[in-house]
């Protein structure tokens, strides 16, 4: 979590706007409270204007609903979903790991679908 009393949200966000690509890994591996959330949305729509953003995930994006944000309060899942859904591009890996596919690039099955 970022203090933003402290002067590093200001910081971080300022950061993530000089690179092209941010990339998020192990993105909801555990779930996100929703001043979390919140604090990812604002660096996610900065970086909306000025770069790109790679989410990597175990989890298909419709299960992205119910870790992201308290159960009580679906309005920060939605924000945060509808920020990045719109102009984004899903790429599946098959259906089992990829550390088992790279092991067997033969049979590797790469899919991109627009998220629409």
């Amino acid at each position: 979590m970022i203090y933003e009393g402290e002067g590093t949200f200001e910081k971080a966000i300022k950061a993530y706007q000089k690179i092209n690509l941010l990339i998020i890994d192990e993105f909801l591996l555990t779930p996100l409270a929703s001043s979390q959330a919140i604090e990812l949305l604002e660096i996610i729509e900065f970086r909306s204007v000025n770069g790109s953003v790679f989410f990597c995930t175990q989890f298909e994006p419709s299960g992205w609903y119910t870790r992201i944000g308290n159960e009580s309060d679906t309005t920060v899942s939605e924000a945060f979903i509808d920020s990045i859904i719109h102009n984004s591009y899903e790429v599946m890996i098959g259906e089992s790991s990829l550390y088992e596919k790279t092991s067997k690039l033969e049979n590797f099955e790469l899919n991109i679908y627009p998220c629409r």
